[in-house]
């Protein structure tokens, strides 16, 4: 069962994987996009042969969707390095290790990439006839002070000392991908010559979107004591089913086969709803009450999303959160009084104090095809009363259909 997933998990693109004798052998390997970089690759010459898998220990390089990697054992920093975990000595801790590098620029000097297993990123460099050498940005705790060895500064200052242009803007250079790429890239067109190959920039996918449906909204009242509203708490409303629409942006983020995205939108949502309930003791005695509840809300909903990689059907998940602000907030109270001879009509608001700023927690499924989503959520609320003794809740589930930019 592990291997048919895998199977049909597979993503065979054409690339080539070059042997550690500089042969070259063209063929399929299985691309997964890496967030991290690979541990090892699988290949097949062609789409019917038998799957092969590469460690950097066979092969000394591999291309696929305009992406090398070169498989090197080298000397990489594993101190720590999020904030918390920073150590308490200007030691670094530096293991060999055997990795897949990604190809940042090659040429007469070159720049590669590591990602490693705990999201650690590293960057190395290598001059023409030089060996690799990681750049050094090393943190450390100073007292209470976060102290930083900025030696990657001086390394490419030392690599570029034949290169006055480009070496004098490193003084300030921060600690990043694209400003290393951005310094080697001048390098080697100012002060060097020969072929050189620059990976192509990935972007964020950002798209603006129209959203329509309709929205199936469920509201419950719960309280205790003896002043828990049972003219609410006791009735059940009916469901209120209201079209939906608004505006939305999806972000899908490039690594990991555009696996991950961020959406946010903005949607005008409205319910009804009536209910009624009676205090009934006698013909004589009894009390009634008529409650309605008219809303309309502008709810700005933000979502993570997992979509299904590579296909074109993609189907996805999603869950974040949502706020809902009531821009119309009616509510209605008709309650009928009767004590024998004396009998009492009040027409009042539901609740004398509405919060308008509804929050919810939002979850669903959806299919992504071409330039067309739909997807169904379900969102569950905390309603409108801010009274302690009276709880309220709602639910609401949508069908979305919405059309990208």
């Amino acid at each position: 069962m592990l291997t048919n997933a895998a199977i049909a998990q597979a993503n065979f693109q054409p690339g080539y994987v070059v042997g550690l004798e500089g042969d070259t052998v063209s063929g399929w390997i299985d691309y997964r996009n890496w967030s991290s970089n690979p541990t090892s690759i699988s290949f097949k010459e062609d789409m019917a042969a038998a799957v092969v898998r590469y460690t950097p220990l066979d092969v000394s390089a591999f291309a696929v969707e305009d992406e090398i990697y070169i498989g090197r054992v080298v000397h990489v920093d594993k101190s720590p390095y999020r904030l918390e975990d920073l150590p308490l000595t200007p030691n670094r801790t530096v293991v060999l290790d055997t990795v897949f590098l990604l190809a940042e620029v090659r040429g007469p000097l070159s720049l590669y990439f590591l990602e490693d297993e705990s999201t650690k990123l590293h960057y190395f460099i290598q001059k023409e006839g030089a060996p690799l050498e990681e750049l050094i940005y090393f943190r450390s705790m100073e007292g209470t002070r976060i102290k930083a060895d900025t030696r990657y500064k001086g390394q490419l200052a030392y690599v570029m000392s034949d290169c006055p242009t480009v070496r004098a803007k490193l003084a300030n250079l921060a600690f990043r991908r694209n400003n290393f790429a951005k310094v080697v890239q001048q390098y080697n067109r100012t002060c060097a010559s020969g072929n050189v190959y620059v990976k192509a920039r990935e972007r964020m996918w950002i798209e603006p979107q129209l959203l329509v449906g309709a929205s199936a909204s469920r509201l419950t009242f719960t309280g205790d004591g003896p002043t828990a509203y049972p003219f609410l708490t006791n009735v059940s409303y009916a469901t209120s089913v209201k079209p939906t629409f608004g505006v939305g942006v999806t972000m899908i983020f490039p690594r990991g086969r555009r696996k991950i995205g961020l959406h946010a939108d903005l949607l005008y949502q409205s319910a009804a709803y009536e209910g009624e309930w009676e205090d009934y003791k006698s013909e004589n005695d009894y009390t009634y009450y008529q409650t309605s509840f008219d809303l309309s809300y502008l709810k700005l909903t933000t979502l993570f999303r997992y979509y299904y990689p590579e296909a074109k059907w993609r189907p996805f998940v999603q869950a974040g959160i949502a706020g809902g602000w009531a821009v119309r907030s009616d509510n209605f109270k008709h309650k009928e009084t009767r004590y024998y001879s004396v009998e009492r009509i009040e027409d009042t608001p539901v609740l004398e104090v509405f919060r308008k700023l509804e929050s919810s927690v939002v979850g669903g499924v959806g299919l992504r095809h071409g330039k067309l989503t739909g997807e169904m959520r379900a969102a569950f609320g905390n309603g409108m009363s801010q009274y302690l003794v009276l709880q309220s809740q709602t639910a609401s589930y949508s069908l979305l259909l919405s059309y990208r930019f």
